[in-house]
């Protein structure tokens, strides 16, 4: 009997899922998304009532990569794992077309966790790929491009978990092995270009970070035309670099530019918009024009929630920012509102023992000494050295 109601309780909420995210695709989706979706499912269906579990599966990918193109993560990730099961099911795992198969699909699955900041869970599936990716593909010079792309997406994984050494690492491999194919001038490679200039800008190495989004932007160029989000991205960047100058006017020229061609593509509310905002925000926060600065970051805070969830570690980057622009305000309490926000998301994603809850806690302190509570400011402090170590046992 108990097994029965497991069961019962497992199909239901697949079930569930499954109604949800249809109903997240209707009330998000436009008629036109939705349609592309709908037809995709259908024929799915159609090829797996027939047999046909092979085209079942890939269908039920590609709807799981339009959700993500989408930024419908929860969607996305519904259709990938549906994806994956009707592999696992239906299929012969010793056929090559199997393990190829499942190596994309743990590769998308891995995919949409980074960017659901769910690391442990993309590690696992990025892994899983992986390791059929290298059994299948490293003797096959045809397929070297399967394993680079795993070595980049483990080493973007990396440096959204902190680990950025790690990270460089993973990036280096891929490169070599491009190189090792006279295959220097791809997308792939890229692609790894710009992941490694955004490892050199963590470091406030502001010259690598720039020379190698100027690696990254020569290649795009011959493959993109200016509507591509990866030239935004690095119109973007530059933009960045101007702003750690103090060069406002043209960091802004490159972020409107960025920002133009980024609603071309992806619509008024995509995640890399609000990174474009974010950027413009700061610019008018270090211009002390503080209203407009308040208005892009609310902007920015709106859009990253409905699209990464309100526990996501970008959400408590935007409440840091928000704490310190009050703060600069000498609005303190609003300043440790946002702070303590921020500190709560930081603990969920990375624990109590991380250098960016120290730093939550260490921001606290600091707004607690401009209050004169001393007691308090000194509390935040001491944990901010104990998160700040690794293994420290209380």
């Amino acid at each position: 009997m108990k097994k029965k109601l497991i069961l019962f309780f497992i199909v239901f909420s697949l079930a569930l899922l499954g109604i949800l995210s249809y109903y997240f695709v209707l009330k998000f989706s436009t008629p036109d998304e939705f349609s592309e979706l709908h037809g995709l499912v259908n024929k799915a269906a159609f090829y797996y009532k027939n047999s046909k579990y092979d085209s079942a599966a890939i269908i039920y990918l590609d709807a799981g990569k339009l959700m993500q193109k989408k930024s419908l993560y929860d969607t996305a990730l519904y259709y990938s794992l549906k994806a994956r099961d009707v592999v696992i099911e239906n299929l012969d795992s010793n056929n090559y077309n199997y393990k190829k198969l499942l190596s994309d699909i743990y590769y998308e699955i891995g995919d949409v966790k980074i960017t659901k900041a769910s690391y442990d869970d993309a590690f696992f599936y990025l892994n899983k790929g992986f390791n059929i990716c290298k059994k299948n593909y490293d003797s096959k010079d045809s397929e070297y491009s399967q394993v680079v792309k795993y070595y980049y997406k483990i080493g973007i994984a990396n440096f959204y978990a902190g680990n950025s050494e790690t990270a460089l690492k993973y990036y280096d491999t891929a490169l070599n092995i491009c190189f090792r194919y006279n295959d220097g001038h791809s997308i792939e490679v890229g692609n790894i270009y710009y992941a490694i200039g955004q490892i050199y800008y963590d470091q406030s190495n502001f010259e690598e970070f720039l020379k190698y989004n100027q690696k990254a932007k020569i290649i795009f160029l011959d493959y993109y035309d200016n509507g591509s989000a990866m030239l935004a991205k690095i119109y973007n960047n530059i933009g960045v670099v101007h702003i750690e100058k103090k060069r406002y006017h043209e960091a802004m020229k490159n972020l409107k530019e960025a920002s133009r061609i980024c609603k071309i593509i992806k619509g008024e509310e995509s995640g890399l918009i609000t990174y474009i905002y974010n950027n413009i925000a700061n610019i008018h926060y270090y211009k002390e024009d503080y209203k407009n600065a308040l208005n892009y970051y609310l902007k920015v805070l709106k859009i990253r929630k409905k699209l990464l969830g309100k526990n996501h570690p970008e959400v408590a980057f935007l409440y840091h920012n928000l704490a310190l622009y009050y703060k600069k305000l000498n609005d303190y309490e609003k300043s440790l509102k946002y702070y303590n926000k921020s500190l709560k998301i930081r603990k969920i994603a990375f624990g109590e023992k991380h250098v960016e809850v120290a730093r939550s806690y260490r921001n606290i302190g600091i707004v607690y000494l401009l209050k004169q509570d001393y007691n308090a400011a000194l509390e935040y402090f001491q944990k901010a050295i104990i998160s700040n170590i690794t293994g420290y046992n209380e």
